[in-house]
């Protein structure tokens, strides 16, 4: 339970440190971060129930995006602001990094390994955020339509 704690403290700080570096306006650097602590949380959730990247990051990427359009559309300020910052925890770093580790040592065993695990992790992230994209896309074309009749 303390891992699973602490890995969304992380997820928090690595949020709070990529809203910085994005210059996130201060008011809404705190949804950012929480968004970042909501995917890591979703992602750590599915991978304990069935152990799939692939998944895990759909589900994690799904979570952030569903974030990010409820805050956008609730704030006024477009979902990338939250978003962004929210999918920092979800970034692949350690694969990509030992993936290339692997190939410079001429380990292509590894390397093979590695390199798929970080392709179903950049995968499930890509279409995750497309869903639920589309999924909104698709709500307020019908709002905007119902709307105009």
């Amino acid at each position: 339970m303390m891992e699973f704690i602490w890995g969304i403290f992380t997820a928090f700080l690595g949020s709070l440190g990529f809203s910085l570096l994005f210059r996130v306006d201060l008011k809404d650097i705190p949804w950012g971060v929480l968004g970042g602590g909501l995917d890591w949380a979703a992602y750590l959730l599915v991978f304990g129930a069935c152990e799939s990247v692939f998944v895990s990051a759909l589900a994690g990427a799904m979570a952030a995006t569903a974030f990010a359009e409820i805050m956008a559309y609730a704030r006024k300020t477009p979902a990338t602001v939250y978003l962004l910052p929210g999918l920092i925890p979800l970034v692949p770093g350690g694969s990509l990094y030992y993936t290339m580790n692997a190939l410079i040592q001429k380990n292509y065993d590894v390397a093979l390994e590695k390199g798929l695990a970080t392709v179903e992790v950049m995968l499930g992230v890509s279409l995750g955020v497309v869903a639920v994209s589309l999924m909104v896309y698709a709500i307020r074309d019908a709002a905007n339509k119902k709307r105009k009749t």
